[in-house]
Parts: C-alpha cells; sequence; structure tokens
C-alpha cells in the first residue's frame, strides 16, 4: 500500500520481535516499509489472482496462504503466534 507495487506474500517477509507476535507486520519486498495487518483490506481490494505454475492450458490452480485472510478473520500476529508456538 505504501509504494504501490504487487508482491506474492511471503512468510520470511512477516517480521515480528521474538516473543511478541501481535506486533507482527509485513516487510514489503520492494521498498522494506512495514505493513501493518489492518492494511491487507487495502492490498487484497486491490489485489490480482496469478497462476504460480505452467499448466495445460485448460485448467488453472491457486495457492492462497493465510497471509490473505481478510481482517479480522486470521491475523498476521495470529500467524507468528503459531509459528513462535511450533518452535517449542
Amino acid at each position: 500500500p505504501h509504494c504501490g507495487e504487487f508482491q506474492t506474500l511471503k512468510f520470511t517477509r512477516l517480521l515480528w520481535p521474538k516473543g511478541e507476535p501481535e506486533k507482527a507486520a509485513y516487510s514489503c519486498e520492494h521498498c522494506d516499509r512495514a505493513i501493518e495487518n489492518f492494511e491487507k483490506t487495502h492490498m487484497l481490494d486491490r489485489g490480482e489472482w496469478r497462476p504460480g505454475a505452467v499448466g495445460d492450458g485448460k485448467t488453472a490452480g491457486f495457492h492462497l496462504s493465510s497471509l490473505y485472510s481478510p481482517v479480522g478473520w486470521f491475523s498476521w500476529g495470529n500467524a507468528a503466534k503459531g509459528f513462535e508456538e511450533a518452535q517449542k
């Protein structure tokens, strides 16, 4: 939302202080600015479906990460918390 560039959300770009998953924010791969969870609404409204693999020309398949969950469903803080719990 800050630089206007499109990107595919990747978990490795989700950053937070250790032990504080509720402070998780996404680091833009183009401008490195922090994107807060509430800004997902702006991003999702302008998003595009893009195939990630070459198909047979007749069908298309897509993968959608939980990082794309709308605000109020599954936050970036939830993802960070789940990651920290899995590391124990």
